[in-house]
């Protein structure tokens, strides 16, 4: 396995929800991964899942029901 180098990012988390853009490749997914360990993770790059909300987009919100109030959560590839 490849390690990758991690380096200090200028970017604090607010305290409500957000949206990160940046260029491809510039680390939103690992920041998002190293400052939110616990959250759920919904990646829409996962084809069967994308097809799946595509399908039956109330999908996405039943799931969302299950989780805490409060709770973050990241949608990546948006």
């Amino acid at each position: 396995m490849v390690s990758v180098a991690s380096y200090p990012r200028l970017v604090r988390p607010p305290e409500q929800s957000f949206f990160l853009f940046g260029m491809r490749g510039a680390g939103k997914s690992t920041w998002a991964r190293q400052v939110f360990p616990e959250a759920p993770r919904f990646d829409l790059l996962d084809e069967g899942l994308f097809q799946d909300y595509l399908r039956d987009p109330q999908i996405f919100g039943r799931e969302l029901l299950r989780l805490a109030p409060g709770q973050w959560v990241v949608v990546d590839e948006v």
